[in-house]
């Protein structure tokens, strides 16, 4: 019940109209806010996934007052909320996935009932829509930093994970915890719904030891960026499987998110049910991101350049 009044509170008006008026039945808006977790009925419904990706096949879309292209003026949170249950259900009768392995290189592999028992617990479905939704706003700017005896301005940008791991260096450490979580949720992001573009950037060698750094990461000297300080070659959940080469920010990325999330729960001054969820998403960060891979290349790539900038 509650995490079906969550979303309710993302929607607008306009999308509660749009997801009536498509899907089968006779439910209405005002029943819909009584009663919220009929929301999920709504959400799952062959009807409304086709209307708003125009997946036509034998379906009228021209199903009550609004025709299809009216989901042209939904809000993001609803179109991510909706392709990551198309998912959720796709994955629940698959055998296998496209799995991203590289700059537009995919191999099928046969763990779809992990990757859909990862998407069961609505609240992991609602945390990648919130978290999808998040970055069609991205925020930017400066702040002045103390160093020595002078005062300096240094950028920062949500996009970019060295500016913005920058300011744990100048905030208090009350409010760590908060830059923590969205570095994690940035390496989310990046590597799962722009893995091409993430892959083919280029970092220094001193920016990723700073990185390192930062997140108590160091590279044993003399050993491989990926051999770490207490932590083993291999990985349960497959990271292993993304060779991190000086070009490829994407294992990277996906080793570092892990962390951040952890240190964001290691850091916050109080438990509460987000930072339990923040820590649940830790634990399974590398499925998360594949998740996200399928979402973006079932039902995102037409919408990327539109709402999610890649830098």
């Amino acid at each position: 019940m509650d995490i079906a009044r969550s979303y309710l509170d993302h929607l607008t008006e306009y999308d509660v109209e749009l997801l009536v008026a498509h899907a089968p039945g006779t439910l209405s808006a005002a029943k819909l806010k009584s009663e919220p977790e009929q929301l999920f009925k709504l959400l799952e419904s062959r009807e409304v996934v086709q209307a708003a990706f125009r997946r036509t096949d034998d379906f009228d879309l021209r199903k009550g007052p609004m025709a299809a292209d009216a989901f042209a003026a939904a809000s993001p949170f609803l179109i991510f909320a909706l392709a990551i249950q198309a998912v959720a259900s796709e994955l629940a009768t698959s055998s296998f996935v496209s799995e991203w392995i590289g700059p537009r290189q995919r191999v099928p592999v046969f763990d779809a009932h992990a990757l859909a028992g990862f998407l069961a617990p609505l609240e992991r479905r609602f945390y990648l829509a919130t978290l999808l939704d998040s970055y069609t706003h991205v925020y930017s700017g400066s702040v002045w930093v103390h160093t020595g005896a002078r005062w300096r301005r240094r950028r920062f940008s949500e996009l970019d994970p060295l500016t913005l791991a920058s300011l744990l260096e100048s905030v208090p450490e009350t409010e760590r915890a908060g830059i923590y979580r969205r570095l994690g949720d940035l390496a989310l992001f990046l590597t799962g719904v722009f893995p091409d573009y993430t892959a083919t950037r280029l970092l220094k060698r001193i920016d990723k030891e700073r990185l390192y750094r930062m997140t108590n990461l160091v590279p044993t000297q003399g050993s491989s960026p990926s051999s770490l300080h207490g932590q083993s070659n291999s990985s349960e959940e497959g990271i292993e499987t993304i060779q991190e080469t000086s070009g490829n920010l994407v294992a990277l990325l996906a080793r570092l998110g892990k962390r951040w999330y952890e240190k964001a729960v290691d850091t916050a001054l109080f438990s509460t049910d987000a930072i339990s969820l923040v820590a649940d998403i830790a634990r399974h960060f590398e499925q998360a991101r594949r998740v996200l891979n399928i979402v973006t290349d079932r039902y995102l790539f037409d919408y990327r350049a539109r709402w999610l900038p890649e830098q």
